[in-house]
């Protein structure tokens, strides 16, 4: 029961603790060394259980409010800091043009381009894997964002590691 209601958490369109259903796992897997090692992988991320995970909904909609800032932190100067700075950022934000779909190439837009495409696609896995492709401010910016993911692709992770296993005890 506590798995069904872990991914109707995964489901959900908010971001739901996963305090509860933790607590009934560690019950749950008192007898099964297996399922502890899964469970102890949630206990040991506290943001995760805290605040909970996102849905995919929620995780476009956060690239998107990042994706203008990305391209512009990694266009812009090293240090933003002063009047020249601030207006050149503010130029950059107004012409930089966000390439869309598989583009090919190493630059930042070409490589957030991709990042959304495959996020377009709920394939959170590739996507996180260019987003992590690229370093220096534009990583800064995007931070929560991967941060999200991985707490998403973590938590769909174990569900379905659970769901296999108990499905294969209840086989034998």
């Amino acid at each position: 029961m506590t798995v069904l209601k872990l991914d109707d958490i995964l489901n959900s369109s908010s971001y739901i603790p996963l305090e509860p259903q933790v607590k009934e796992l560690i019950e749950f897997s008192k007898n099964d060394a297996f399922l502890r090692s899964i469970v102890n992988s949630f206990k040991n991320n506290d943001d995760l259980i805290a605040k909970g995970v996102a849905n995919m909904d929620h995780l476009k909609s956060e690239f998107n409010s990042v994706h203008q800032e990305a391209l512009v932190a990694g266009y812009g100067p090293s240090d933003s800091t002063g009047i020249f700075g601030a207006m050149y950022n503010k130029i950059l934000h107004k012409v930089l043009i966000q390439e869309s779909g598989f583009i090919e190439g190493k630059s930042i837009n070409s490589t957030l381009a991709r990042a959304k495409y495959y996020l377009n696609s709920n394939n959170i896995q590739s996507a996180l894997l260019e987003v992590e492709s690229i370093d220096g401010p534009a990583s800064d910016v995007l931070s929560a964002w991967k941060d999200s993911a991985k707490n998403r692709l973590f938590a769909l992770q174990l569900s379905t590691t659970l769901k296999s296993h108990i499905f294969l005890n209840n086989q034998q």
